[in-house]
């Protein structure tokens, strides 16, 4: 503590001026009155070191008796616990934030054992199955897997190592209604010091909606390029079919020559249309008349090159199709345009395809508007084809200065060959490649999780979505759990994690080995129930049950363990719940401190104090003490007063006037001047009437003795009472007789002095007799 003994000898306030006043008067001073009666207390406080410092200081203090000396001896044990107590706080803010982390994430995370068996799962996983976490503890994740998806899990498991201690994988999932759905999972393996799997921790997400919009637009480019095939084969198949028809107009007589096919694509014969330009005209869709009319104009004026429109016609049936119009004029004599002459082409099939087209492009506009991933086409070069317009902040550079470009004109060397290199593994092995990456925008780091899947004509589609956010919680979390498990590991108190399902130990650290001997191989297989002595065991599992349904937030007890070589050991238990985001407690965690010196220490004291009680309520006097200053309240009187003057020691010391208030009014000043005078020096003895409980006043004789510190500063006062009525009645009967003889002697001088013996004998002889039969006259 930086005091030097001669320091705390010297001065004895040194050590108490130096408690942290609130610990003085919370923790230190309720516990004088146990001291005092014999008691025991353990202590921890706050102490202010020489060097200015705050420690924490765990103490013990046994009192006892001691009948030679007359006294109290206090026997103090002091220790420095302020690196036991720095650990628990470190290890309580490690665990919230540990805690925090975990179940503040939207991502699915667990732990499990080599062996499949789950260990956490924190409570987006519990949501996303519709689970609590105590029916997915203790149990294989496999069954919630597909079979046919669980193939491929050996392999990537085998390759995992010290130097690549992760795999991503992607897989369906059945949930409890039954609905499949596809997750994405990155799991890391944690291993020992001699390279061994401990257990695995991974992060999942759903991805159905992703796998949906890729399967969707793998689905729309193959129909979009089967549509454009099918527009192409249905052009040439109505070309060939006989959907041209020619036609020639007389600008100067408003004939016209309609080729009977031409008639016939909207269902009339040769003869039901009249060859008249009016007569066509009016089979032009009237919301298109001053379109057509329009572009005529624009090219009998020279304002076009050619003659082109695309416009509607009624069809005899009423329906509508769709005419390509091209044409070109016929110069007469005078250089103008007489004659205009050129083909109807019945378009209405490529006109629904690209309506059909049209309606795709925005369902896939807004998908893609709606999704937040990259989005890249690359051809086997590396090209890029196609940028989606998705999510244009997270490209590397803007769309229009990379699209035709290779990767290599795009990136450095390093980022370019890694993209072309999972390109060409795709093409080759047309298959997905699944990578995480990450790439420097705009001055940030963004790590990206990348799908790369192969399309048809040597192409490939690149998916890459933000998982930056994932990536820090994982840093966070693992450098979390790392100072978590040093915390926790390097403890210098017994620490343990055992699950409140089954009670089964599922870690401990090296100082808990040490304390009750049993190695990692031993506790694996128990549970805290196998190490404590049955007799403890029903109010340890009364206390972790209140602890489990939240009516406490922790508990401390002591209880007896039993040690790897079967003796019985004393520990000190504090108890905290480990709970979910939903406040289900799914593990408690144990600090323990062995007290069996202390208990011991104890015992030895318990059989000192029933020494002492004996040898107390054997003596005929009540042994006491008393406070030295003020009314000089008793603080301990002895069983034994009970029979002496009939009042129980908790009356006595109850009630700090209650034996003044019961001294005969004639000996109180007596009484508490003998009080007020007791010295170190002088003892004081005093002897006084006290009111019995049986209604009478008994006779006591009372010592008194001062006892005070090396620099005379008064401690105690202490003495014993006496019961001494049968002494003081005989004492008073000896006076009273004494009395009566001298009474009778002056009577019998005064009559034989007197003259008139026989006169005055008669009248006084009854008086006489009176006086002189006790003695014998």
């Amino acid at each position: 503590m930086g005091y030097a003994p001669e320091e705390l000898m010297t001065d004895k306030y040194l050590w108490l001026s130096r408690v942290q006043p609130e610990d003085w008067e919370n923790i230190i001073s309720p516990t004088f009155a146990d001291i005092f009666a014999g008691g025991t207390a353990s202590l921890e406080y706050r102490f202010r070191h020489s060097d200015g410092t705050l420690r924490w200081i765990g103490e013990m203090m046994i009192s006892r008796r001691d009948p030679e000396a007359d006294c109290w001896i206090v026997t103090t044990v002091a220790t420095d616990i302020t690196d036991r107590k720095n650990a628990e706080n470190a290890l309580r803010q490690s665990e919230a934030r540990y805690r925090a982390i975990v179940e503040d994430q939207t991502e699915l995370i667990c732990r499990y054992l080599p062996d499949g068996k789950m260990t956490f799962v924190n409570q987006a996983y519990c949501r996303y199955f519709g689970l609590q976490a105590a029916d997915l503890l203790g149990n294989s994740f496999m069954p919630l897997i597909p079979e046919e998806d669980r193939s491929c899990f050996p392999e990537l498991y085998a390759s995992l190592s010290v130097e690549n201690p992760f795999f991503t994988c992607e897989h369906r999932v059945i949930l409890p209604s039954g609905e499949i759905r596809w997750q994405q999972w990155t799991d890391r393996a944690i291993f020992d010091e001699t390279g061994q799997i401990l257990e695995y921790q991974a992060v999942g997400r759903d991805v159905s909606d992703r796998k949906a919009a890729e399967t969707a637009l793998w689905r729309l480019n193959a129909e979009l390029e089967l549509r454009v095939q099918q527009r192409t084969e249905r052009y040439e198949l109505a070309v060939s079919a006989g959907k041209v028809g020619v036609w020639d107009w007389n600008l100067a007589n408003g004939e016209i020559y309609l080729d009977p096919s031409l008639k016939a694509l909207l269902g009339y014969r040769d003869d039901e249309i009249p060859n008249r330009i009016e007569n066509w005209a009016s089979l032009v869709h009237p919301d298109d008349r001053l379109a057509v009319e329009q572009a005529v104009n624009s090219y009998l004026k020279g304002l076009r090159a050619n003659f082109q429109v695309e416009h509607r016609m009624l069809r005899k049936d009423g329906s509508i199709c769709w005419m390509f119009a091209c044409g070109t004029g016929v110069r007469g004599p005078d250089g103008e345009i007489c004659r205009l002459m050129g083909t109807d082409t019945d378009i209405t099939d490529r006109k629904i395809a690209e309506e059909k087209l049209r309606n795709s492009e925005a369902e896939l506009r807004a998908l893609f508007n709606a999704m937040t991933d990259v989005m890249l086409v690359f051809d086997a070069r590396g090209r890029y084809l196609k940028i989606a317009p998705s999510a244009p902040e997270l490209l590397y550079k803007p769309s229009q200065e990379v699209l035709g470009k290779t990767v290599t004109e795009v990136f450095p060397e390093a980022e370019a060959n890694f993209a072309l290199t999972h390109i060409h593994r795709t093409l080759s092995t047309q298959q997905t490649q699944r990578v995480e990456y990450s790439l420097e925008i705009d001055g940030k780091l963004v790590w990206f999780d990348g799908s790369i899947s192969p399309l048809e004509g040597d192409r490939a589609i690149w998916v890459a979505r933000d998982i930056t956010a994932r990536k820090l919680a994982e840093a966070a979390l693992q450098k979390s759990e790392e100072q978590f498990r040093n915390l926790f590991d390097d403890a210098p108190i017994a620490l343990s994690l055992a699950r409140v399902s089954d009670g089964r130990i599922v870690k401990v650290n090296e100082a808990y080995r040490q304390m009750l001997g049993y190695s990692n191989s031993e506790l694996v297989e128990m549970t805290f129930i196998d190490i404590t002595y049955s007799e403890d065991v029903a109010a340890d599992l009364a206390q972790l049950e209140q602890l489990v349904e939240g009516k406490i937030s922790q508990f401390q007890m002591e209880k007896r363990l039993i040690h790897q070589n079967g003796e019985l050991m004393w520990a000190h238990l504090t108890v905290t719940p480990l709970r979910d985001r939903g406040g289900n407690t799914l593990y408690s965690m144990a600090a323990l401190q062995d007290i069996s010196d202390r208990k011991r220490a104890e015992a030895e004291l318990q059989r000192l104090k029933e020494r002492l009680q004996f040898l107390l309520a054997s003596n005929p006097a009540v042994i006491f003490t008393a406070e030295p200053v003020g009314d000089c309240a008793i603080t301990y009187i002895s069983d034994n007063v009970r029979a002496i003057v009939g009042y129980s020691p908790q009356q006595c010391v109850g009630d700090r006037y209650f034996w003044s208030n019961r001294v005969h009014p004639e000996d109180a000043v007596q009484f508490l001047g003998n009080v007020a005078a007791v010295s170190e020096l002088e003892n004081r003895t005093c002897e006084y009437r006290f009111w019995h409980a049986d209604g009478h006043y008994r006779w006591l004789r009372t010592e008194l003795k001062l006892l005070a510190d090396s620099r005379g500063k008064a401690i105690e006062i202490i003495g014993y009472a006496a019961d001494i009525s049968d002494s003081k009645s005989a004492e008073i009967a000896l006076r009273q007789q004494f009395e009566q003889e001298r009474l009778v002697g002056a009577i019998a001088r005064r009559l034989r002095e007197s003259l008139q013996l026989e006169q005055f004998s008669i009248p006084l002889l009854p008086n006489y007799c009176k006086y002189c039969w006790p003695i014998g006259l």
